[in-house]
């Protein structure tokens, strides 16, 4: 059975209640010399205890039952809506490889005409279609050649939101041709955005001509830019480069010799974009609920809590007279951020956590106080616990 030790301490107004505690049979120890005794262990057993030994235990924010299963106070969370915040997105090919020592790496060959630069780039991420496996040049897959501008459009990538997206590339290397008439001809790199909207089509074009010269096979490629265009979802966009041939006499003449493009590691293609995050509806406890709530529940006790800082005029279970400088700070789980139900994913509190959050933000202090002829607990600003008169 159960047998608790209480000692009371006799002054003018009564007895006050000073230890309780009790007696833990598991461990006692029994002695037969001359007399029979028994040694066991008392724990203690009154108010501040519970808090001491109970503080670090979870308590779900749903329930209304205490550690010793008697019925507490029912708190309610409230919608809380987390603000949106802006994120920038990103997709990028990157040329991780460039010319080796065993020889000529990432190499382009063109058999006829124009060549749709088929970029020897690596996918590091995408953000901004899930097909990545399509991005074959640039953003947007290869399409029909035959003129330095495509003569069927790419296969589009949707565009997630409306925004400004800024396209940003850098292209290093070199062209080059096996033939002794090299420096007559003339070579294009045509860098572009191509937009489908409900404006209307339209491309936007980047071109750097060169021309070798002195009968040299190698023409090194330098090359860099930005467009920024405005969007709007729903519209499809291709990021892409041409390398254009052109014969003797010129553009628009291409040539149908053979050549081949060589981009040193560190080339890419780039767009970036800042995205606007929906706002997040979440289940929230405000500070002094979940307070009140693991309070009650670790001492057994209801309506336990005393705090003017934290309290509110509709604070439940006790209201005060007005806002306290706490009184609308609020907690919620990431989990439930993500869209969990708290049904599923249940809200739990542990009061020794949330005291350190508060004392190491808030400065705060906790007291025990008597009220009437029991025990409630006080969470104040520190300075509440010193009297500044002399």
């Amino acid at each position: 059975g159960n047998a608790e030790l209480k000692i009371d301490y006799s002054c003018n107004t009564g007895f006050t209640e000073i230890y309780r505690g009790k007696f833990n049979f598991t461990e006692y120890i029994e002695t037969n010399d001359d007399y029979c005794s028994v040694k066991c262990n008392i724990e203690p057993l009154g108010f501040e205890q519970k808090i001491k030994s109970r503080d670090d235990i979870s308590i779900d924010m749903s329930s209304n039952q205490t550690i010793g299963s008697q019925t507490a106070t029912t708190y309610t969370p409230f919608d809380l809506t987390i603000q949106g915040r802006e994120i920038l997105k990103r997709g990028e090919f990157e040329t991780v490889t460039g010319e080796t020592t065993n020889g000529p790496t990432n190499i382009i060959i063109a058999v006829t005409q124009t060549v749709i630069c088929n970029l020897p780039l690596s996918i590091k991420y995408d953000e901004l279609t899930t097909n990545s496996n399509s991005l074959t040049t640039g953003f947007g897959d290869v399409f029909k050649t035959g003129s330095i501008s495509p003569t069927t459009a790419p296969n589009m990538i949707n565009v997630p939101t409306t925004a400004t997206y800024d396209f940003e590339y850098n292209l290093d290397g070199l062209i080059s041709e096996s033939i002794d008439d090299f420096s007559s001809r003339t070579y294009n790199l045509s860098v572009s955005v191509r937009v489908n909207s409900t404006g209307g089509v339209y491309v936007i074009n980047d071109f750097g001509a060169f021309s070798p010269s002195g009968g040299q096979q190698d023409y090194t490629i330098n090359h860099s830019g930005t467009f920024s265009i405005a969007l709007n979802a729903g519209d499809t966009v291709a990021f892409y480069v041409i390398f254009a041939n052109y014969s003797p006499a010129g553009p628009p003449n291409l040539d149908a010799s053979t050549f081949r493009v060589i981009l040193d590691a560190g080339s890419y293609m780039r767009v970036s974009f800042a995205s606007l995050a929906a706002d997040s509806v979440t289940k929230a406890f405000k500070v002094y609920e979940c307070a009140s709530r693991t309070l009650e529940a670790i001492t057994d006790t209801t309506d336990v809590l005393r705090s003017d800082y934290f309290g509110r005029t509709n604070s439940t279970p006790r209201n005060y007279g007005s806002n306290g400088c706490g009184a609308l700070l609020a907690l919620t789980h990431g989990i439930l951020v993500r869209g969990f139900d708290i049904a599923e994913k249940p809200f739990y509190q542990r009061f020794d956590e949330l005291f350190n959050f508060l004392w190491s933000v808030y400065n705060v202090a906790l007291g025990i106080e008597k009220s009437g002829s029991s025990y409630v607990v006080r969470l104040e600003n520190l300075e509440y616990f010193y009297d500044p008169t002399v």
